[in-house]
């Protein structure tokens, strides 16, 4: 048995070892650093919204008074009346003159029209969804 500094046959694989786990950590952030760089998800794109009950409590009315613009493709609204009761409800572009002004887009001063009957009592909470980043992008609370 040898001294320690003498007897050196397992230093070679120790130090192969670790240069391949340091290449690996190197490639990895150079592939990390390229990829979010060309990626632009903004997760924190919001919508302000304002929400109101539309025809004797028939429908509701969700106005964008802010933020960004969303794709109506991407959108996605889900309801939660008396904190329990889950809906999906239809929804509908929606300007004073009941004619739909589609341009693809919900901006600001746009509506959406909710095809869900409520009912005086209720508490609506509403979140609008894009789904392009899976994201909540918008909230409105509602008390009848």
């Amino acid at each position: 048995m040898g001294n320690f500094f003498e007897d050196r046959q397992g230093l070679s694989e120790i130090m192969g070892l670790i240069l391949i786990l340091m290449i690996t950590i190197l490639l990895f952030t150079v592939l990390y650093t390229t990829v979010t760089l060309f990626i632009k998800i903004n997760p924190s794109m919001n919508v302000v919204i304002q929400g109101t009950i539309y025809e004797q409590g028939n429908n509701i009315l969700l106005t964008n008074v802010g933020g960004e613009p969303v794709k109506y493709s991407d959108l996605h609204i889900v309801m939660f009346v008396n904190d329990s009761d889950f809906y999906e409800p239809n929804y509908i572009p929606y300007t004073h003159n009941h004619i739909q002004d589609y341009d693809g887009i919900w901006g600001f001063s746009d509506r959406l029209l909710l095809q869900q009957d409520v009912y005086n009592g209720s508490t609506i909470e509403a979140f609008v969804i894009n789904d392009r980043i899976n994201f909540i992008v918008g909230k409105v609370n509602l008390y009848l």
